[in-house]
C-alpha cells in the first residue's frame, strides 16, 4: 500500500509547515518490497519496454510524499542498479532541499521480508522528529504543538480510514504480470 494520506502525508506536511518540528534539518525515506530475487522475463524487466524500474513503479509515491513534506529540491546525487535484471531494482540518493535541509532515499524491490510494499519517512528538526510508516505515525516533540504533546505520541493506521492492505508480492498477479 501507499502511505495513508490522512495518517502520514497530510499530518507530516502540516506539522512541518506550521513549524512544529522547528527548523527541519534532515529526512530519511525508504520504500521496500520483496519482489525480485532472480533474473525475470516480462515487460517490467526489459529496459526498452519498462520505462523505468523501481523508482517509477514503487518509489514515485515516496518521492511525491517526500517533496510534499520537505519542499522543493535543490540538488540530487543518485545511483541505481539492476541487481537481478537490466532495469534498476535498487536506488539510493542524497537530496539537498531548497530549505537547506538534506535527506536520503533508499528504494528497492529486491529486499527479503517485505511482502507488502513499505514506505517509511523520518523527518528531524530542532523541536522533534516525525516517523511515518505504512502502519503508524509517531511524533516526538521537545515542546507540544497543535495537539501533539511534548514527548512521543502515536497514531495507528487502524484508527483511520481506509483500512485495507494492498499486496504487491510476487504471488499477487503471478509471473504473467511481470
Amino acid at each position: 500500500g501507499v502511505f495513508n494520506a490522512d495518517l502520514g502525508q497530510s499530518a507530516s506536511a502540516r506539522i512541518v509547515r506550521e513549524g512544529g518540528l522547528g527548523e527541519v534539518e534532515s529526512c530519511r525515506a525508504s520504500c521496500f518490497l520483496s519482489q525480485v530475487f532472480k533474473p525475470s522475463v516480462g515487460w517490467t524487466f526489459t529496459k526498452d519496454r519498462a520505462g523505468g524500474g523501481v523508482v517509477i513503479n514503487s518509489g514515485s509515491h515516496l518521492l511525491y510524499v517526500m517533496q510534499t513534506v520537505m519542499g522543493g529540491v535543490a540538488g540530487v546525487q543518485a545511483r541505481s542498479s539492476g541487481v537481478h535484471n537490466p532495469v534498476e531494482d535498487t536506488f539510493g540518493a542524497l537530496v539537498d532541499f531548497e530549505s537547506g535541509a538534506w535527506g536520503t532515499i533508499n528504494i528497492s524491490c529486491s529486499v527479503p521480508g517485505y511482502e507488502f510494499q513499505t514506505h517509511d519517512l523520518m523527518i528531524e528538526g530542532t523541536n522533534g522528529t516525525i516517523e511515518v510508516g505504512n502502519e503508524v505515525l509517531r511524533v516526538w516533540l521537545v515542546d507540544e504543538h497543535s495537539g501533539y504533546p511534548k514527548g512521543w505520541s502515536e497514531k495507528r493506521r487502524s484508527e483511520t480510514d481506509p483500512k485495507a492492505a494492498l499486496s504487491l508480492s510476487p504471488d499477487y498477479c503471478g509471473d504473467e504480470f511481470f
